[in-house]
């Protein structure tokens, strides 16, 4: 399970991001973690 974690993170932060283009803050943030 921690193999997928990072792929599982990512995966959900972009269907959140895409989900929610109208709210910059909350994209930006996702763009942070996927960044960190």
């Amino acid at each position: 399970m921690n193999k997928t974690k990072p792929q599982v993170q990512e995966y959900i932060i972009r269907k959140i991001t895409s989900h929610e283009l109208n709210k910059p803050a909350f994209r930006q943030a996702g763009e942070k973690t996927l960044l960190s």
